[in-house]
């Protein structure tokens, strides 16, 4: 199954929700909205970070789990020994973990409290999904629940959803593009007083012009930034370094 195949199986709400996030508190809510249709009880969004001596909690992007479960877990994990985010980082693949099975190592006492302590909130398994956007760099995106392991076509739809997520968090994360000044060099000029605070009359006395003038360039200036007065048009002007 293709990925164009595998997005036309994907729920509509899901996609929507997803396209529709102008905020990170909006992929903030598309990510809750993905973990409840999934079962699973939390999510998180984490950075790689290339200092392995980091604390979970440093990498945290957005997360749904409480700021309690990951202090406490910090106490007892670091990013370099954390088994799932370590093996995905390596792998590049995603990670269903399920906590209690042969294959998960819980012979590692640190890993045992690690249980023990995700066990409190009912967390039994761990699916850890590598994505990357170029340009961010690379992040996991991680559900945690009391579920079993997913199967391969709802997996691939997991993985689908999570690399759209990443990538519109990215978007709406991004600084505002400046944008290139349209202004004349004599706008600029009545613009820059008026952001130190000059009326019209003070700035054609410095600049040797008549009020009238002085008035034309100003509205000038907030015709061509598309604001509709005079700080409105100065603080456009500095957002995008105009003036300075």
């Amino acid at each position: 199954m293709d990925d164009r195949s595998i997005e036309a199986c994907l729920p509509a709400r899901l996609i929507k929700q997803i396209e529709l996030s102008a905020s990170q508190f909006d992929v903030f809510r598309s990510l809750r909205e993905i973990t409840d249709h999934y079962n699973y009880r939390y999510f998180s969004v984490n950075s790689l970070p290339r200092d392995g001596r980091l604390r979970l909690s440093d990498s945290v992007i957005i997360t749904s789990a409480p700021s309690d479960l990951v202090m406490r877990h910090d106490e007892y994990d670091r990013v370099s020994k954390n088994p799932v985010l370590a093996k995905a980082q390596k792998s590049g693949a995603p990670v269903q973990w399920v906590f209690g099975t042969s294959a998960a190592g819980e012979e590692d006492p640190d890993l045992a409290k690690i249980r023990e302590v995700l066990g409190e909130y009912d967390i039994s398994s761990w699916l850890a999904i590598p994505v990357f956007t170029p340009g961010q760099g690379a992040a996991i995106i991680s559900f945690l629940g009391d579920r079993g392991p997913v199967g391969t076509p709802k997996l691939a739809e997991l993985c689908l959803l999570a690399s759209m997520v990443q990538d519109r968090l990215a978007q709406v994360s991004a600084p505002e593009k400046s944008i290139a000044s349209p202004l004349t060099e004599r706008e600029l000029e009545c613009l820059v007083w008026t952001a130190a605070g000059k009326t019209s009359v003070e700035i054609a006395k410095i600049l040797s012009l008549s009020e009238h003038t002085v008035n034309h360039y100003l509205n000038n200036a907030t015709r061509k930034s598309g604001t509709v007065n005079r700080t409105q048009t100065v603080a456009f002007a500095l957002r995008n370094g105009w003036i300075d």
